[in-house]
């Protein structure tokens, strides 16, 4: 009897070491295949549609690699106190970025300073570096005061909404990146959800927890990382994504109408429109408490919004990428987005320049929420006609 459970015992750790060799080098292999396999794929991808390349001005192969230098070979970084950052990025042919956010042809020696702070409509996801409506406007400033040294720059960054903005400007004031009489113009709207957690949130709690733990408990929260970085579990974690479910469907609750599902200290919440107005409201009334201290103009916007403002794609077209895809039903995200923007129209001091893209005849959109070069182009003539006389 001792000797068959010696024996049975000694089989399963056998079975379980070699489970866990073939489980390693399955993952390696799932690895290495999955990076050639992508450097393949590229070779002939055409993440846009000719509908998108076209009001881009760009052919297959410049849409290819406006597509990988946005969303491929650049990556977030750290940024004290405000989570993130776009990863610094030079030498690029569309889609450059430094610690004075993306490229903007600037001047030297500049006599003032316009300062943009957004999501990644503001950034310009999904057009190139001269396409953006920072750079718009930086073209509207040389246009209209050739002798001035005026600059222009871009901090834009993925899913920034007012709480972040505002906590990089006071960064950048600190630093003396900003002086008296600077502009400064915090595009909203569209990203905003509250207090909520930032992209980076569950990551950084996760590598706090295990700083504190004791030793003896540490293995907890970074079995947790250990277990979401390995190439298997990412795999799932995409073909998910891929089947259009992601990671929305299954870590979210539902919430009604005039509300939004967000993320909490890691736990999903349904947030009013009201609560997401208001928490915009308190953010502007900060800045402009700040701005009038230091004797900078600020200015808080509310941006445009797809399937609200401009002209959205007529008909649907199924996108290769899921970074570059549209709203399929047009309707259903008016009426999500419809009662959340005329609360953010009602907000006393804001500035709303939504109406920008009411005029344009092209498409104001190349994807689900960013802005089409020319729709960038209005945006900038909007605001400039708002400060001109503040110059």
């Amino acid at each position: 009897m001792y000797k068959a459970l010696l024996k049975f015992f000694k089989s399963s750790f056998y079975i379980f070491v070699n489970l866990i060799i073939i489980f390693i080098i399955l993952n390696f292999l799932l690895a290495f295949i999955w990076e050639y396999k992508t450097n393949k794929k590229f070779e002939n991808f055409n993440p846009y549609t000719k509908t998108v390349l076209d009001i881009l001005e760009l052919d297959d192969n410049e849409g290819r690699q406006l597509y990988i230098e946005t969303w491929i070979d650049r990556k977030y970084e750290y940024d004290q106190f405000v989570e993130w950052s776009e990863g610094n990025q030079i030498n690029k042919k569309f889609v450059n970025i430094n610690e004075d956010g993306r490229k903007i042809s600037n001047n030297y020696d500049c006599e003032k300073n316009f300062y943009f702070y957004g999501g990644s409509t503001t950034f310009g996801y999904n057009v190139t570096d001269y396409q953006t409506f920072p750079q718009h406007f930086k073209n509207i400033l040389e246009k209209k005061f050739p002798q001035k040294k005026y600059c222009v720059f871009n901090h834009g960054r993925a899913g920034f909404a007012s709480p972040w903005e505002t906590i990089l400007f006071q960064k950048h004031l600190n630093k003396k990146k900003i002086k008296d009489n600077d502009f400064v113009f915090f595009i909203d709207g569209v990203n905003e959800r509250g207090l909520t957690d930032g992209i980076n949130t569950e990551s950084l709690k996760l590598y706090q927890d295990a700083a504190t733990f004791d030793y003896w408990n540490m293995y907890k929260p970074t079995l947790s990382i250990f277990l979401q970085s390995i190439p298997f579990t990412q795999v799932i974690f995409r073909l998910k994504q891929k089947s259009r479910m992601g990671s929305k469907n299954l870590d979210s609750i539902e919430c009604p109408l005039n509300s939004k599902n967000v993320s909490v200290n890691s736990q999903p919440v349904c947030l009013s429109d009201k609560e997401i107005a208001q928490t915009l409201e308190n953010f502007l009334k900060i800045r402009n408490s700040i701005c009038s201290t230091f004797k900078i103009n600020c200015f808080t916007m509310l941006q445009p919004f797809a399937t609200i403002n401009g002209n959205y794609f007529e008909k649907y077209e199924k996108s290769p990428s899921i970074e570059t895809e549209m709203v399929k039903d047009v309707k259903k995200r008016y009426l999500e987005k419809l009662g959340e923007y005329n609360l953010l129209k009602e907000i006393d001091g804001i500035i709303d320049i939504s109406g920008s893209l009411d005029n344009e005849k092209t498409l104001s959109y190349v994807d689900k929420a960013h802005y089409s070069p020319k729709a960038n182009k209005a945006i900038a003539n909007h605001i400039f006609l708002f400060v001109k006389d503040k110059l």
